[in-house]
């Protein structure tokens, strides 16, 4: 008998003994001192992964990338791997979300309802999204026409989804005085009488933010169903990126004194102090309207390996696949940026300039680079803002920003008294080109 319970202890402390080296074996190097040990990442989001890392205390470089696959805010990549020791720093890649330059098929919307349209645009991360009216004989009232471009768009791009206004071209509307509407009244308006509106927006100190400033179409006028009307509105006094900003800090104090989304991105710099601002985008001194989008690149300060490359010089004209496949070539990595210029000497669609051209920097480095829109010419012009009784501020709003986009665009006006024009609104502009210069002249009315 007492051999017998010999026997069953021996089994009951091997089977201890077993578990126990078990978990010594699975977790037991969490519990070495001085060591750190990854985790799956992959399911946590970028707060939630920040919070690990202060509480851990590891050395760790974030970089961030757009992923058709991934969610905005989730980890693409980490190495070391989950459950493997962090040696000397950790390096964790973040979704972006859905890259807003990246062309995309547009879908066949002849079978489509409205709804399944905008749950389309929207599943697919498509921005700019609006409706317009036109005439049709073949498609009933508010069900879809077709899209605007029907086939592909970036995005980034505006597309507009054609909605029938019917067949009857002699069918009119008494246009109201917006002034004394809200914004969510014009829309209301504009879906219940089949008319597209196209909102601009000046920033001015004299108007509350969301405020009509102005109409290019007078009220108790009547247009045609499927008619366009420009509406000014105020952004308020805007928001101005201010070219004081040192350290992270600074944003960080910055933003939280301004309605704005920001997004921060880490890059290695051999000019810039480890903490300190690189750059943004929108850059330092544009004025952008609240609740707009900014994306601060911040320092990491000179890459701590010794490998530097130079980034060549002559790489203005490539396409921006050429161009981000070269910059991997060297262990580098290029980043479009959303703003774009027009260039005389740079085709539409090629790399028009890119940061550190010509310089030595740390592999891994972001290369920002922005793409060419071509030379500025008549055929760019958009004739909205210049359609007669369009509004002045509009239309100067439209050239400034041509202007700051290095369109070489002058608009010009002759102060006239008019009977058919209220005070404000332009008329009779045309257009003409000399020695590279877009010029535009118009008449502006002093009203009656």
């Amino acid at each position: 008998m007492k051999a017998f319970f010999r026997k069953k202890s021996n089994i009951i402390l091997t089977l201890l003994l077993a578990v126990l080296l078990y978990f010594i074996f699975i977790y037991g190097k969490q519990f070495v001192v001085g060591k750190k040990y990854a985790i799956d990442f992959s399911q946590l989001n970028e707060s939630e992964v920040l919070s690990w890392l202060e509480k851990e205390k590891v050395n760790y470089e974030l970089s961030y990338e757009y992923s058709e696959t991934i969610a905005k805010g989730y980890v693409i990549y980490q190495n070391p791997s989950a459950e493997e020791e962090i040696t000397d720093k950790l390096l964790l890649r973040i979704s972006l979300g859905l890259d807003p330059n990246r062309e995309v098929d547009l879908p066949d919307v002849s079978q489509m309802s409205k709804t399944e349209v905008d749950r389309w645009f929207l599943d697919n991360g498509f921005t700019n999204v609006t409706y317009e009216y036109v005439l049709s004989d073949d498609v009933a009232v508010n069900e879809i026409v077709s899209l605007k471009p029907s086939t592909v768009a970036k995005r980034s791009s505006r597309v507009a989804i054609l909605l029938s206004a019917g067949a009857d071209p002699n069918a009119k509307i008494s246009v109201p005085d917006f002034t004394t509407y809200k914004v969510s009244e014009i829309k209301e308006w504009s879906a219940n009488n089949l008319i597209n509106i196209v909102y601009q927006y000046a920033y001015t100190d004299k108007y509350e933010e969301g405020v009509v400033i102005s109409q290019d179409i007078q009220a108790s006028s009547e247009i045609a169903l499927g008619s366009t009307i420009n509406v000014v509105l105020s952004g308020g006094s805007g928001i101005t990126i201010p070219n004081t900003l040192v350290t992270r800090s600074d944003v960080e104090a910055w933003v939280s004194k301004n309605n704005v989304e920001v997004q921060y991105v880490e890059v290695y710099s051999d000019t810039v102090t480890n903490g300190n601002l690189v750059y943004s985008d929108p850059i330092s001194g544009s004025v952008v309207a609240s609740g707009s989008s900014i994306t601060f690149y911040i320092s990491l300060g000179q890459d701590p390996s010794d490998q530097s490359v130079l980034v060549e010089q002559g790489h203005r004209g490539d396409t921006p696949l050429q161009f981000e496949i070269y910059l991997k070539s060297i262990g580098l990595n290029g980043v479009r940026q959303i703003r774009e210029f027009y260039s005389t000497e740079i085709e539409e669609g090629l790399v028009y300039s890119y940061l550190y051209e010509g310089e030595e920097i740390k592999m891994n480095t972001i290369v920002p680079y922005w793409v060419s829109l071509g030379a500025f010419s008549e055929d760019s012009i958009n004739w909205d803002y210049f359609v007669d009784g369009a509004g002045y501020t509009a239309a100067i709003t439209y050239q400034e920003e041509i202007v700051s986009m290095n369109g070489n665009f002058e608009v010009d006006f002759d102060n006239i008294y008019s009977d058919s024009y209220e005070l404000g609104q332009i008329f009779d502009c045309s257009s003409y080109t000399s020695s590279g210069t877009v010029y535009m002249r118009c008449k502006y009315s002093l009203g009656s």
